[in-house]
């Protein structure tokens, strides 16, 4: 059975962070020292000692993970113990100053070290949120195949366009030339997959018509028997949209099978932009975490240094 590494040997290392907040809290509760708690007491000096530890060792991780040599169960071990010590970082740090936040370099390393946390948070709710839902979405499938399957169906519609008429082929290749797969890192993070799948040239026209067609079919489909005749029915109202002007049955035929590639590929599009956005949201949150936590690196050592020599 798969363990996950939120769980590890019956949440092991939960249960480490948990001892280790509790001991820091105790401590600090029983604490009475001559001027108000700060980093600068026999306590301050343990806490701050032990919270440079576990920032040290909290970064190594990030070189670590990327060694080849080490298990699965090594590194499940590894990012269970990263993803509760962090939490317990925030805890020893915060005792560690004392409530005493001020604008200085001490303060900027503790501002560093929620920051660091927070977006590890993130990354959490990510790993744990996002796979599924990549998962799902592909149905089994890879990224590249929806796009071949994309691209077989541009070239059946287009064909197929081209029996129906010239307007049909300009609308169906227009549609083509305007999807654009990605988008800004804004339009990747937050943007609407389905308003993307909408190419301008298609997509407003075609959701007016499905609305309509809806409305229609409602009022006309009476029993089973005659829904090929309700079929002709609908794609001859889509004729009259402008798609066709004589719509014998052989035409109807073809426009209703263009009717279905449209609503197709707008599905495929609408999975391979949701595909690319899951993706964008799994990974995204390490262009914040790793730049904070070399920055928090950096600014402990200040912090370190100007206790050391200046205090």
């Amino acid at each position: 059975m798969h363990e996950s590494f939120l769980s590890y040997r019956g949440f092991f290392f939960l249960k480490v962070a948990a001892a280790v907040m509790a001991l820091a809290i105790v401590a600090y509760a029983v604490h009475r020292p001559v001027d108000p708690p700060n980093g600068g007491t026999w306590l301050g000096y343990t806490l701050g000692t032990l919270g440079a530890a576990l920032v040290v060792w909290l970064a190594w991780f990030g070189v670590r993970k990327r060694r080849y040599a080490h298990t699965r169960e090594r590194l499940a071990a590894w990012l269970s113990a990263h993803v509760y010590l962090g939490f317990a970082l925030v805890v020893v740090v915060t005792l560690h100053s004392g409530f005493q936040i001020g604008w200085n370099v001490h303060s900027v390393a503790y501002a560093l070290t929620l920051l660091v946390v927070a977006s590890g948070a993130w990354g959490l709710y990510a790993y744990v949120s996002y796979p599924g839902q990549i998962a799902a979405n592909l149905g089994g499938l890879s990224r590249a195949a929806l796009i071949a399957e994309i691209a077989d169906i541009d070239r059946n519609a287009l064909a197929l366009a081209d029996q129906v008429g010239k307007e049909a082929h300009a609308k169906v290749l227009a549609s083509i030339e305007e999807t654009v797969l990605g988008g800004s890192v804004r339009e990747l993070l937050f943007g609407d997959p389905a308003r993307r799948a909408a190419s301008p040239g298609v997509g407003a026209a075609l959701e007016e018509a499905r609305k309509r067609v809806e409305a229609r079919m409602s009022r006309e489909v009476q029993s089973i028997e005659n829904v090929r005749e309700t079929q002709l029915t609908v794609i001859g109202f889509l004729a009259g949209q402008g798609l066709a002007g004589d719509s014998g049955p052989e035409r109807l035929e073809q426009i209703r099978q263009l009717f279905d590639l449209i609503l197709r590929r707008r599905a495929l599009v609408e999975r391979v932009q949701r595909d690319l956005q899951l993706r964008a949201r799994l990974e995204f949150w390490l262009y914040l975490h790793v730049p904070l936590g070399v920055g928090l690196v950096a600014a402990l050592a200040i912090h370190v240094f100007a206790v050391l020599f200046y205090w």
